[in-house]
């Protein structure tokens, strides 16, 4: 049984696909998890393979409760709403700071594929093969573990009513697919407004807090601005940001047209929705959403604007 196995990651597309091979499920707004089950033993990983098994015992105790000996599940640790809903900013509180060492309660685990069961390795069997596998395997009865459902319908109004209801988007994926780790393609994110997550390289302050943030992406190896952001900022999010900022100053500009900016080192990340991109490269009409608690993503942003770390 694998120690840790790098997860297949989904490539952002702009419509759903019509090919019947295509499976499609719901997009969670969570946390990527993979659960290990050796024995009495078990370990949550986040995906880049950080063990964070101490933040989550509720997920610990349903997946201790399976009646298999080895088992790998890969899904989503999520918090849902009152109407059943996946809410982000509500799995952030209750996963507290992201270096907190304290359990956290009340979340779920949304499992949408099993890799590993009873001694076999399943990857190359197709993903069809494996959820009958998962299916097998995840309790009927109310429990930390859930099932991630396939969803069915018009496809050509899909999306709309995905979307009139508040959900993140769909999740296309090959059904005859095996799985490959990173992005290979077989699966796809289809989303009903665009959101990304970017290192803050700067801010224009206010009284206690930020006014704008400014964001960069990775591009050619290096952080690249793309824009500023300041909708979607409350008071108390922008006093958090300004205290975590604060300790991040540095003194070189990174773009020219943020002469009154205060600059920081892009060690912290924010997803941001937005409409799409400028023809030079900008966000269009982007808003904050939330500080991302996701510390082992921070590699990704370990290269400086300037090409310094």
């Amino acid at each position: 049984m694998p120690e840790t196995i790098q997860p297949c990651l989904a490539v952002l597309k702009s419509k759903v696909p019509n090919g019947p091979e295509y499976l499609l499920e719901i997009k969670f707004d969570g946390f990527r998890l993979s659960v290990y089950k050796r024995g009495s033993e078990v370990r949550v990983r986040t995906k880049n393979g950080l063990d964070w098994t101490h933040k989550f015992p509720d997920i610990v105790a349903a997946t201790a409760a399976l009646t298999v000996e080895t088992i790998i599940l890969d899904g989503e640790a999520v918090v849902l709403d009152d109407i059943g809903r996946t809410d982000f900013n509500a799995l952030q509180k209750a996963l507290g700071p992201g270096k907190s060492k304290a359990p956290a309660t009340g979340i779920l685990f949304c499992a949408f594929d099993v890799l590993y069961f009873d001694g076999h390795d399943l990857r190359s069997l197709s993903l069809e093969e494996r959820r009958i596998v998962l299916k097998s395997i995840i309790p009927e009865q109310p429990s930390a573990l859930l099932l991630s459902q396939e969803i069915e319908g018009d496809r050509a109004r899909l999306m709309t009513h995905i979307c009139g209801l508040g959900l993140e988007g769909v999740i296309a994926k090959d059904r005859y697919s095996t799985y490959r780790s990173g992005k290979s393609g077989d699966w796809l994110k289809i989303k009903c407004v665009q959101s990304e997550t970017f290192a803050v390289i700067g801010f224009y302050p206010a009284s206690g807090g930020v006014a704008r943030l400014l964001v960069a992406a990775k591009r050619d190896g290096k952080l690249t601005y793309v824009g500023s952001v300041g909708s979607g900022l409350s008071e108390r999010m922008s006093r958090i940001l300004r205290g975590l900022l604060d300790k991040r100053l540095r003194k070189t500009a990174v773009t020219p047209t943020s002469r009154h900016a205060i600059f920081t080192r892009p060690e912290v990340l924010v997803e941001v929705k937005f409409r799409g991109w400028t023809s030079d490269g900008k966000l269009r009409q982007p808003s904050f959403k939330t500080i991302r608690a996701e510390e082992d993503e921070a590699e990704v942003f370990e290269i400086g604007v300037d090409g310094t770390k």
